[in-house]
């Protein structure tokens, strides 16, 4: 019987069919899955899956060891891009049974992450992934963006600023040639302070030709950096680092943060993406979340589908994120 998918091992070997299909997100079109091949190899492979002559999904998967928690580490096939944006590695039409069908024929469990919740999966289990956080940019200064906060919130903002000044901020002009290894320290700092990673990007992911760097110095020592994406009217935050000694002294996570905003907002930007990490810092810079969900897909006997259940229940009993009132005029910005 004839297979309803393609799958590909370069991403060279792509059709074009595959960037129409995947057009509105960033990181599957096929030049941005090709540096990612170069700069963060992992076995990625890349399956085209149709209805007839029809793409009905695409999708990018790689073997990986998953932490579901401390002590439950299951190999599984990762359907996710090999970069940890928010945005999922597929794209496909909702409850597709092409797709259906393709799972079923490959081995093992598949893990697919950072869906949204128009992603729906036949037989799949579904739970709650971290949230991503979206500001929506609505004014015209940074004036206006002050004076629309509740005072809580504008003085905290601008003591933010105040620290901004003893900052020196610049955009590098040619990431391949100025990202320096002392740049690069500074995301390595950031990632032996978190608990969970995906991935630990290399050097050469950062010296990309896609990505705007803003860096953020004293007396000409690298303090901090925020790495970020131009999308038609959207900002992408992608990875960002900063010198753990001089964190508080500078304010230097949320003047990464306040960098972009002032940037979308001085160039005419509509939103930024601002990522799935540290939402409550972001929530009080008026992003607001967006529901991410997870789904694991095995077609294995009921026993072994139940312990997945079981494994996931707790995954669907997230804490009630608190929804700051930030804003004068509303308690959701959105």
């Amino acid at each position: 019987m004839k297979e309803n998918f393609k799958v590909f091992d370069k991403a060279k070997d792509i059709p074009n069919e595959w960037n129409d299909f995947c057009k509105d997100n960033f990181f599957m079109q096929k030049d941005r899955l090709e540096f990612l091949e170069n700069v963060n190899p992992c076995n990625q492979k890349y399956y085209i899956v149709y209805n007839k002559e029809n793409i009905e999904a695409c999708f990018v998967m790689f073997p990986f060891k998953y932490e579901f928690d401390k002590h439950i580490k299951v190999n599984v096939k990762l359907i996710f891009l090999p970069v940890s944006v928010a945005d999922p590695g597929i794209v496909a039409k909702p409850n597709s049974k092409e797709l259906y069908k393709c799972l079923k024929k490959i081995k093992g469990i598949k893990l697919i992450l950072s869906t949204s919740e128009d992603f729906k999966l036949i037989n799949g289990i579904k739970f709650e992934g971290n949230p991503n956080c979206r500001l929506d940019i609505k004014w015209n200064d940074l004036d206006q963006y002050l004076n629309s906060m509740r005072t809580k919130y504008r003085s905290q903002m601008k003591e933010i600023l105040r620290k901004r000044e003893k900052l020196d901020i610049r955009i590098l002009k040619d990431n391949s040639k100025e990202f320096t290894n002392e740049i690069y320290q500074l995301y390595m700092q950031v990632m032996s302070n978190v608990d969970y990673v995906l991935e630990t990007l290399n050097i050469e992911f950062f010296r990309n030709n896609f990505s705007k760097t803003m860096v953020y110095e004293v007396d000409k020592k690298p303090k901090a950096f925020m790495q970020f994406i131009e999308n038609d009217k959207k900002i992408i935050c992608e990875f960002c680092g900063f010198d753990y000694k001089d964190r508080d002294k500078f304010d230097l996570y949320k003047n990464t943060l306040l960098g972009v905003v002032i940037y979308a907002i001085e160039n005419g930007y509509k939103e930024i993406d601002v990522g799935q990490s540290a939402e409550m810092t972001k929530m009080k810079f008026g992003a607001y979340l967006e529901p991410k969900y997870s789904w694991i897909f095995y077609d294995g006997s009921k026993i072994c589908n139940k312990i997945l259940e079981y494994i996931l229940l707790d995954k669907n009993t997230h804490k009630e994120k608190c929804n700051y009132n930030i804003f004068k005029k509303s308690s959701n910005i959105k």
